[in-house]
């Protein structure tokens, strides 16, 4: 049956009611299209999202605040509000038993003495720029300093190494005078063994053939054995002056070594005095005068003037370094943190600062 025909009969009429509208024809095709639109849409059209996080603003380089090590009041502020220092510039002195002047005279006196340690050299100036009574704790390691350097002074000022090679030098001089004559002595007494020997052996000829007596014979031998036994003792004294020119040589050699190692002693002894006291006065200072950890501005917190009271561990000012630059440094939680890209803005809002009022910082 054509469609006409089906659409103008009266039983499909009666089913169907009316013909549906093109919308309700075509509505799927129509969602359809506006669902592609929309995701069109959003791919060019981006929807920001905030991430809220707390930010801590400070500078590259934070204040240092510089804190007392120990109790007691400020003798001495070196320093003023807003004043520029440099990294070891004393800040503040501290009350302590030492005299402050006399322990700077100290230090250039122990810079003075470390230089004169490499070439052992103490002069009687050195020795009373040590002169110092007010160092408190410090006294008794100066004392023992001045101690040590006085009898390591007094070592290389002794004679005695002089004195003992030149007795030694002088014995040994008359040891070997004394060889040089028992060596001509026995070429004498080697000249009259011979004869006597000669003589000895004609007289024992003469009375083999009985011209001679038995008791001449006699005392000739007897003269002959006294003449080789004189040899024999020259021979043994000179065996012992020779002996004894060696021992001289070795007690000098004995003697100088022993004074080589008592210098070292005194010196070793000397040099862990002058350390020792370098130290104390290190950790003198680390409590007692406050110097400056880096470059920058001063700001005074709750101390402004001497003589006030301040406690152990206590911040006595501040030094913001010249550096400029700042940084924020943000907590962010785990949900969220995958969002976050390079070079996003970041709105920082300033709680003592509204925003509303006064503005965000963009960052």
């Amino acid at each position: 049956m054509p469609d006409t025909l089906l659409r103008d009969s009266q039983p499909i009429e009666a089913i169907i009611g009316r013909e549906p509208s093109w919308l309700i024809r075509s509505g799927i095709s129509l969602l359809f299209i506006v669902f592609i639109f929309l995701i069109a849409v959003s791919w060019f059209i981006k929807y920001p999202d905030a991430i809220i996080a707390p930010i801590t603003i400070t500078a590259v380089n934070p204040p240092v605040k510089v804190v007392s090590k120990a109790n007691g009041r400020i003798i001495e502020l070196f320093i003023q509000e807003n004043e520029l220092v440099t990294v070891g510039q004393p800040l503040a002195l501290l009350e302590s038993p030492v005299n402050y002047s006399q322990l700077t005279a100290l230090q250039t006196t122990l810079q003075t003495l470390e230089n004169k340690l490499s070439i052992t050299q103490f002069d009687n100036k050195l020795m009373s720029q040590l002169a110092l009574e007010e160092l408190g704790d410090l006294q008794p390691a100066l004392n023992k300093l001045v101690l040590d350097i006085k009898a390591y002074d007094l070592l290389l000022n002794s004679q005695q190494l002089a004195i003992k090679t030149r007795q030694t030098i002088d014995l040994e001089h008359k040891y070997s005078t004394l060889i040089k004559q028992l060596e001509q002595k026995k070429v004498t007494w080697q000249e009259k063994l011979l004869i006597e020997k000669q003589r000895f052996i004609s007289n024992k000829a003469l009375v083999e053939k009985g011209a001679l007596s038995n008791t001449e014979i006699s005392a000739v031998k007897n003269k002959y054995l006294d003449q080789l036994l004189g040899l024999n003792d020259i021979d043994i004294e000179l065996s012992l002056y020779q002996l004894k020119i060696k021992q001289l040589s070795q007690e000098l050699t004995t003697f100088t070594m022993l004074r080589a190692e008592e210098k070292q002693k005194l010196f070793t002894k000397l040099a862990s005095s002058f350390f020792s006291l370098k130290s104390k006065v290190k950790d003198w200072q680390h409590t007692y005068l406050l110097s400056a950890p880096i470059n920058g501005r001063i700001s005074l917190l709750n101390y402004w003037s001497k003589n006030q009271y301040i406690e152990k561990f206590s911040p006595l000012l501040a030094i913001t370094s010249k550096e400029k630059s700042l940084i924020g440094k943000v907590k962010i939680a785990h949900f969220g943190a995958g969002k976050i890209m390079p070079n996003q803005i970041v709105n920082i809002s300033l709680m003592s600062f509204p925003a509303i009022e006064f503005g965000q910082l963009i960052g």
